[in-house]
This record gives structure tokens, C-alpha cells and sequence, in this order.
């Protein structure tokens, strides 16, 4: 590798480490706005809408326009990430719950195959939420089909699953043995990566770069690639 070469790629890790951490205070930042409770999953989904943005136009924001762009995103999603984030959750909970008090109360083979069940159920919900959240920017649907094709998506897309879960499991790994890059990052990285392979590899319509300087709009069918004459 020339030197050249090596000073871009450096230039470039660089400007992605930047943005990370820009991206993250920017979540902080919002979450507090909206006093954590009902903050916390529209900044986490702006995360998600940035990111497709920047793969919708072809080209990524400058790291002076992420907060504006984030801002935005930020105050479009604020009752709809939190119904989706806070149904979610309590949908999560309860069968983590359920899980816990089968493994600490069950006993035989019975309740071990239900703790597994559950444990399935916790897996697919998350990766749905993922989904759901990619889905509601990029899509015009309603909610039910929104959430079906979320569900399905878990199963129809073996290889956004797996590597979704291989994307997890390697950030838990490095948070465990460095935990100052929670500090850092959040779970930023984990967003941006998991956007990066639905928008890859999940073939879903109008996943194509388009004009740097066309606004972003939810895909559907037809898709906001499409030009109006």
C-alpha cells in the first residue's frame, strides 16, 4: 500500500471515529432534551435515519451538518419512536421476566424448553425492533404491515440476522473487556453497522444511492428515488 493510500484510509477512520462520537453526544444530547424517558428512542432512531440518509444520497453528512440533520430527524420521530421503542420494551421485559423466573423456579425438560422458547422470542423481538425502526424511515406502510414484514424480515433475511447478531455479540465483547467505549460510542457503532447491512443486504426497494442533494423521504412504492417530472 502506497503512502498515499495509507494516509486516506487513515483520513477516512479517522472522520468515521469522529462522526461516531459526534453522532453519540448529539443521542445524549436529545435524549436529555426529552428528559431521558421520552428522549431516549427518537434519539436512537435518528441515529438509525441518519445513517440511511447518508446511504439514500450516496454521499455522508459533514460533520457540521449532523446536528441540524439529527435535530431533525430527532423531533420528526418523537411519538413514533416512543410508542414503538416503549411498547417494545415492556413487550421485552415481560418475557425477560418470564424467562428469569423459569430458569430460577423451572425444573425438567419442560422448562427448559420454554426458557428456550423464550429466549428465542427475546432474540427475534429485538432484531423486529431493528427492523421496525429501519422499516418506519424507509417505507410508507401502516403499522401492522410495518410490523409483520419487521417480524418476517428476522427469518426471510438470514444473513441481515445473522450478521446483526455477529455485530452484537462483538461489541458486548469489546464493551466487556474496554468499557470506556460506552462512554465514547454508546451503542452507536452497533446502529450505524446494523443500518449499514439492512440497507445492503435486506433488498428492499429504493435501497440505492440517489442525488447528494435530494431531500430524504420514507421509501415505499414507488420508492423516494423515484423522480417526479
Amino acid at each position: 500500500m502506497s503512502l498515499a493510500r495509507f494516509a486516506l484510509s487513515y483520513e477516512a477512520l479517522c472522520r468515521l471515529i469522529c462522526r461516531l462520537v459526534v453522532c453519540h453526544v448529539l443521542a445524549v444530547a436529545t435524549s436529555c432534551a426529552g428528559l431521558i424517558v421520552f428522549g431516549v428512542f427518537p434519539a436512537l432512531e435518528a441515529i438509525v435515519r441518519v445513517t440511511r440518509y447518508e446511504r439514500l444520497r450516496g454521499a455522508p453528512l459533514r460533520v457540521r451538518d449532523l446536528p441540524a440533520t439529527f435535530w431533525r430527524f430527532w423531533r420528526e420521530g418523537l411519538i413514533g419512536a416512543n410508542v414503538r421503542g416503549w411498547v417494545s420494551t415492556v413487550i421485552l421485559l415481560g418475557l425477560a421476566i418470564e424467562y428469569r423466573v423459569t430458569n430460577v423456579v423451572g425444573r425438567g425438560l419442560l422448562a427448559y424448553a420454554c426458557a428456550g422458547v423464550l429466549l428465542l422470542l427475546i432474540i427475534v423481538l429485538t432484531l423486529a425492533w431493528v427492523n421496525l425502526v429501519f422499516l418506519s424511515a424507509h417505507m410508507h406502510l401502516g403499522a401492522g404491515p410495518l410490523i409483520r414484514t419487521a417480524v418476517l424480515m428476522v427469518c426471510a433475511r438470514p444473513l441481515v440476522t445473522l450478521a446483526s447478531l455477529v455485530i452484537i455479540a462483538v461489541w458486548s465483547a469489546l464493551v466487556i473487556k474496554l468499557p470506556a467505549l460506552v462512554i465514547a460510542f454508546g451503542i452507536t457503532p452497533v446502529l450505524v453497522a446494523l443500518t449499514h447491512i439492512r440497507w445492503v443486504w435486506a433488498k428492499l426497494p429504493g435501497t440505492q444511492p440517489d442525488h447528494p442533494d435530494e431531500e430524504d423521504a420514507p421509501c415505499g412504492s414507488p420508492c423516494a428515488t423515484s423522480q417526479t417530472t
